[in-house]
């Protein structure tokens, strides 16, 4: 993860779960293999991630999106500084409880 300053740029950190093991920020599909690598490889991009302050604590959670159209969230359970993250997806909903998702995936 980058993250800015005043004086610039920071140096990268890896993102890590709660558990410390760090955590893949992008994956791909491997059509060959048939299964999600980690890495450059052939096939398509299945993840992106937002950092985003979701539950108000000052830290950076993140806003996951699925190569199906899924919205979940990862919740910071660490700290600004140093961030751990929750090891579950949560399935973000809308108000009447539907699952958010970005139409045709």
């Amino acid at each position: 993860m980058l993250r800015g300053s005043a004086e610039g740029w920071l140096a990268p950190t890896q993102l890590c779960d709660r558990t410390a093991k760090p955590m893949h920020a992008g994956r791909y599909y491997d059509m060959e293999k048939k299964a999600h690598v980690s890495g450059k490889g052939p096939g398509f991009r299945a993840y992106a991630w937002l950092p985003f302050g979701w539950d108000g604590d000052r830290d950076l959670d993140l806003v996951v999106g699925t190569d199906r159209g899924g919205i979940h969230l990862r919740v910071n359970e660490g700290s600004p500084e140093k961030p751990r993250h929750a090891v579950e997806l949560v399935e973000i909903q809308d108000t009447d409880g539907r699952r958010l998702e970005v139409p045709g995936g």
